[in-house]
Formats: structure tokens, sequence, C-alpha cells
């Protein structure tokens, strides 16, 4: 399809500094939500910048070997920066033949002082945890076994656990938008929780509801306010905040609209073989298939020929059609 004009829009956050020697926010499990959210299937998010590698070796602090970036302490469950350059997801079970506790591990390597979205999902009903790196899939691993529970263990941002004599595991570096939940997200869901945010306007962009949201962005004395509603507000020690655009978004603009259709094909036989494809399923496409079919239906019944277009829309999947063409499906 041919596409008119692209606009660039920044993405800004409000991002935390740790120092990699004292600093870390912690969450307390103070209500069943929470305290049970890693019992059975769910999702962890977050924005990460690793100010270097962690080191490792004999003459090597333990405390500094690992950077956690959002964990639930015990056996650590969650997401880190390992030495080598390397991003670990990790959940615990309990194997359901020796009841050992067993680890089940995602790495992928990752650049320093460069900023990623990072995401954990963790299906129990399917017993698959995948890792994801800016919206798209970089690892999978099934498991079988029950996770390991947690009990009134809290959560922490920038550390494993600050009150183990070793292995605490600070993170130096910057970590921004922190999210749980408490189901398996989709694919196509993470994608935009990558691209829009957790919040973008006042508004979620997903359906599925969080447990905890930490942006930073709110707060008092040492508290920064969980923005879920759930009341899971956090401490922090020692950190420093601070805002900045972490990426880019491009909109994209389509410049034709025909028989209430948007987009340019060369012919009317490459129309009409548009018009015959299959309709996509993707949720978000079916609402807004609805919405907009109203519309053409409402408003724009003597349309009926090609004209110029500035309908703004989000492209969540896309495929090639014939020779320089595309076909890709919109959300409008």
């Amino acid at each position: 399809m041919s596409v008119r004009t692209e606009l660039e829009t920044q993405v800004s956050k409000t991002y935390g500094t740790f120092n990699g020697t004292n600093s870390y926010i912690e969450i307390p499990s103070e209500n069943a939500k929470i305290k049970n959210a890693t019992n059975k299937s769910f999702t962890m998010s977050a924005w990460f910048c690793p100010d270097g590698e962690p080191l490792s070796g004999a003459d090597m602090d333990t405390n500094k070997c690992e950077y956690s970036i959002f964990m639930r302490p015990g056996y650590h469950t969650g997401i880190s920066y390992t030495h080598g350059g390397f991003l670990k997801g990790v959940i615990w079970i309990r194997s359901p033949e020796s009841r050992e506790r067993e680890a089940v591990v995602i790495q992928t390597p990752l650049q320093t002082n460069q900023w990623y979205h990072v995401g954990m999902i963790v299906n129990d009903k399917s017993q698959i945890v995948t890792l994801y790196i800016n919206g798209k899939e970089v690892g999978k691993e099934q498991y079988v076994g029950e996770l390991v529970k947690y009990l009134n263990k809290p959560y922490h941002i920038g550390v494993g656990d600050p009150n183990l004599n070793v292995w605490k595991n600070y993170y130096k570096g910057q970590i921004a938008e922190v999210g749980l939940w408490t189901d398996e997200l989709k694919d196509y869901e993470m994608e935009l929780i990558f691209n829009k945010g957790i919040v973008n306007k006042g508004e979620y962009t997903i359906s599925k509801l969080p447990v905890g949201v930490w942006d930073f962005k709110g707060g008092y004395d040492n508290i920064t306010f969980d923005i879920s509603g759930n009341g899971n507000h956090a401490g922090f020690y020692n950190v420093g905040f601070a805002n900045k655009s972490l990426k880019s978004n491009t909109e994209r603009y389509l410049p034709y609209r025909r028989n209430g259709s948007y987009g340019y094909l060369s012919s009317h036989d490459d129309y009409l073989n548009l018009e015959n494809l299959i309709k996509s399923e993707h949720p978000e496409i079916m609402t807004n298939r609805n919405t907009f079919n109203k519309k053409i239906r409402n408003q724009m019944q003597d349309i009926d020929k090609d004209g110029l277009s500035s309908t703004r829309f989000r492209i969540v999947n896309r495929q090639n059609y014939r020779e320089n063409h595309e076909i890709i499906e919109v959300v409008i």
C-alpha cells in the first residue's frame, strides 16, 4: 500500500537511577492479589538501561555480579542482566517427581548502555515461559512442575534481596515503568505496551488490568505510587529520578480511500482480489472494523471516488502482496 506521510513522536518515561551499591525499590505484598500474583500465570515488564556489565570472578563482590531489574526474592524469580551481557528471565518450579526446586531460565545477549523494553510472560496453563525484547519474542522454554510460592515475600526493583549477606544483586543503571499482571499477556499486547506504554493518554493500552504499575511519576517522602489503583505503593532507597525520551514512534498516514476502504492498489482487479481476502480476527481490528463500517454507513454513503485522506492508523500486522504492494492490518 502506498504510504504518503510519516510523523515521528517521542515516547518519554520517568526513570530511576540505581547506583549498583545500595539503591533499590521494595514493593510489599500487603494484599492477596499481589501476594499470589506469581503462584499461577503472570507477566512482568520494565524499561531498563544497564550501566556496563556486571563483573564476575573469584575476587569480585558477589553482591554486584548480576543486575536484578524486577525480582521476587528467595529463589529469585524475575528479570535480570548478567555478566557477559545477557538478559535473563527466570522462574522456579517444584519438579512433580523429586519435589526439588528447579530453575527455568531464558537468556539473550544485549548491549550495555542502551534502553530496552523487557517482558516475561509465564503461561502456567501451558507451562511455557516466554521472554520479549522491545515487543518481540526472543526465547521460550517449556517446564513441567508447580511454580514456587513466595507467600509474603515482597517484590524488588533494582535488587535481588537487600537483606541477604551475599548475592544481593544490586542493579547499576536506569529502570522505568515497571508492570505486573496476574495474566499471561498475548504477543500483540506485549508489542502494544512497548509501542505505547502501559498507560497512554490516561488509559490502559490493553484490556487486561495490571496488579501494579510503578511509573515513578508520583509519590511523597521515600514512597513511589502504584498507579494501578491497587495500593501497592513502593518504598525507594538511594534512587534518583528524572525524565527521558526512550524511543521514537512513527505514525503513518494513508493517502487514498476507495469505496470506504483505505489504501491504494494499481488496478480495479487488484482491489476486487483484496476485498475477497479472509478478514482479520485480531480483536482490536474486529472492534475497529465495526466502528469504521458504522461510520461508512452513516457518513460516507455518497463517497465512491479515490481521494486524499489523513486518517491516522497503527499497523498491527503486514504481509507482502504481489510486487511493490503490502496488505496491512491496521487500527484506525
